[in-house]
């Protein structure tokens, strides 16, 4: 919806979902020349309803600890999202929060309905004669994408590192299909998706830049600005892995066994053969594995009907055990001949 109408915007950040979900991002962010960005919320209404917005505070709902949707400090909030999942970097963010000061932030309701689209500027709500961080309310005031300066000729890069620090920096980062897909779907250029291999089953790999505060996905144009070709990158990014990688710890968890790395890199083990025969010569025959997030992994023997019984249950648990964007999946996948494949499948 949105992807059409900016269609001069350069760059949309999207913050992925949970797997098999199928919900709007909650903030969209888009920047143009210098520092100024427009953040946007967008809903769908049914109907024709298209003009001034009606209930304009209703308009953005309000958390349970008071916070409204588009306030400063829901913005904030999100914004930390995107920057801890990499999709923005710091600078952005303190940028799109010193703007929300100066005017240089534009807050945008856009609401779809049967006649189209229509746009309205976002306003701070008063509270002994100054903005509440935590209210925001949509005015009747229109607004348009070309009311901004014209856009940059190329699409923003969160940069990464020195080139002489990128090819040390480069990991391999597991994530869901859906990941790839949600960018797609929204308009992302090919050029600008994440670089992926296939893992098994819904379960992909990704590749980051691997910086002090956060992991910037990293896509084929910016693999060849670092000098990496695509070639070398699955191997590179496991060499680096594994140097970095810290002792896994072992834990007996309701019948399986659950690992431990920290840093939350426990999924990311999945690619490491030297764990996993470590892990075979220990359990003996068929291991079997679940990642229900990215710092969860679970795994017993293929052998085992109660151990297996007790991983779908634990995996349950840890899948659920937070509403944020970092669940992976409750597959069980089975190491067979150094590779993974779905367990069950023939």
């Amino acid at each position: 919806m949105i992807a059409s109408l900016f269609n001069l915007f350069i760059k949309k950040i999207i913050r992925t979902e949970p797997p098999k979900q199928t919900r709007q991002p909650e903030l969209m962010v888009f920047k143009y020349e210098g520092k100024n960005y427009a953040v946007v919320k967008s809903k769908a209404v049914g109907g024709s309803t298209n003009g001034v917005p009606d209930d304009t505070v209703q308009k953005l709902t309000m958390d349970k600890d008071g916070v409204r949707q588009m306030s400063s400090e829901w913005i904030e909030n999100n914004l930390r999202i995107m920057v801890n999942d990499g999709e923005i970097s710091k600078e952005a963010m303190q940028e799109i929060m010193a703007g929300l000061k100066d005017g240089a932030t534009k807050r945008i309701y856009a609401q779809t309905d049967a006649n189209g689209t229509t746009y309205h500027v976002i306003e701070d709500v008063m509270k002994e004669g100054r903005p509440d961080p935590k209210d925001a309310c949509v005015s009747n005031v229109a607004w348009k994408p070309g009311d901004f300066d014209k856009p940059q000729s190329g699409p923003p890069e969160v940069e990464p590192p020195t080139l002489a620090l990128r090819r040390k920096q480069l990991v391999p980062r597991i994530k869901h299909v859906n990941f790839r897909k949600a960018l797609q779907e929204r308009g992302l250029p090919e050029e600008h998706l994440p670089a992926t291999t296939p893992l098994c089953g819904e379960l992909l790999v990704s590749y980051a830049f691997d910086l002090p505060e956060q992991f910037v996905m990293v896509s084929p144009r910016q693999l060849k600005q670092a000098g990496i070709a695509v070639s070398e990158m699955p191997a590179l990014a496991l060499d680096n892995l594994a140097q970095s990688m810290p002792e896994p710890q072992q834990s007996r968890l309701n019948g399986c066994i659950a690992i431990n790395t920290g840093g939350d890199l426990e999924a990311t083990l999945l690619l490491l053969d030297a764990f996993w025969e470590q892990m075979q010569a220990s359990l003996g025959g068929e291991i079997v594995a679940v990642v229900p997030r990215r710092n969860r992994l679970l795994l017993c023997a293929g052998n085992d009907a109660q151990a297996l019984e007790q991983l779908d249950r634990q995996a349950r648990v840890f899948f659920t055990e937070e509403q944020d964007a970092h669940a992976l999946s409750l597959q069980k996948m089975v190491r067979r001949n150094g590779r993974w494949q779905l367990f069950g499948a023939h």
